[in-house]
Formats: C-alpha cells, sequence, structure tokens
C-alpha cells in the first residue's frame, strides 16, 4: 500500500437558497438618521438639564363676574295624627356658617338669606358672604342630603 497524498480531506457544503429568500442588506440610511435623532434628542435633554432657570416670571390676575343664584326650595305635605299640643318658645342665636363653593367661579350669598337645615331649623344671615370658586381643598365628604338647603 502506497499513500499518495497525505494532506487532510475538506468537506465543503453548499447551500442553494433562492434570490427572492435571502436575507435583506441593512438600510443604511434608516439606521443613520435614527441614530442622528437619538443624539438630538439626547442634545435636547442635556440643553434642559443644564440650562439656568428663567430670570423673570409673569404674574396676573384674571376678574371674572358672579351672578347671582336664584335660591332653590322644596316644600313637602304630609299628613299626621296629632297626639297633643306643644309650644317651642322661639330663640334668639349667633354662631359661624362655613360655605363651600365646588363650581369655577365665584357665588354671592346676600345678607338675610333664609338657610334650612336637614334637621328643619333656619338661620338668616346677618351680612353678605362672597364664596371664591372652587379649590383642592374643598371637602367632598358631605353627601347632598347633609348639605344645607336654601
Amino acid at each position: 500500500m502506497r499513500v499518495v497524498d497525505e494532506q487532510p480531506t475538506e468537506t465543503l457544503h453548499l447551500y442553494v437558497v433562492p434570490e427572492d429568500q435571502l436575507p435583506k442588506k441593512p438600510d443604511y440610511p434608516s439606521l443613520f438618521m435614527v441614530c442622528l435623532g437619538l443624539l438630538c434628542i439626547l442634545a435636547l435633554m442635556g440643553l434642559s438639564a443644564f440650562s439656568a432657570a428663567p430670570i423673570h416670571e409673569v404674574a396676573f390676575t384674571v376678574t371674572l363676574q358672579g351672578f347671582r343664584l336664584a335660591p332653590a326650595g322644596k316644600t313637602f305635605k304630609t299628613t299626621i295624627i296629632a297626639t297633643g299640643k306643644g309650644h317651642t318658645a322661639a330663640t334668639h342665636a349667633t354662631g359661624m356658617l362655613t360655605f363651600y363653593n365646588g363650581l369655577p367661579y365665584t357665588q354671592i350669598i346676600p345678607g338675610g338669606t333664609q338657610l334650612t337645615g336637614a334637621d328643619g331649623v333656619s338661620v338668616l344671615t346677618d351680612e353678605q358672604a362672597i364664596i371664591p370658586p372652587a379649590a383642592q381643598t374643598t371637602p367632598s365628604y358631605l353627601r347632598p342630603h347633609e348639605r344645607l338647603s336654601t
């Protein structure tokens, strides 16, 4: 036996792929535009983070004309059986009323306005009340039947 060639053999693999199934080439102009856009965004973020705060402030006041709201009232009629006589003498009392305005405009409650509570007790205001528009601190925990009606 004779050795003719002592070089190792190599195996080559040949794959045949149709032209329409070849991998797509990278779209270099689109990649360039995306990189350029990201660089612009980073530059704007850097400028806004390290730029100085404005030196001047602008303040102004807006005056809106308020209007008087018509009083709303409810009347209930019922028949009951009387079991006797009773009388409660009228009394004079003073106190404070707190109004909350949940609307975006000022409301005016004129002096002498009669307010009746859920328990039937009526009070009269002594002077005019000007209630500014709604604020973030206006409580919302009162249910409608617990509020004073006019």
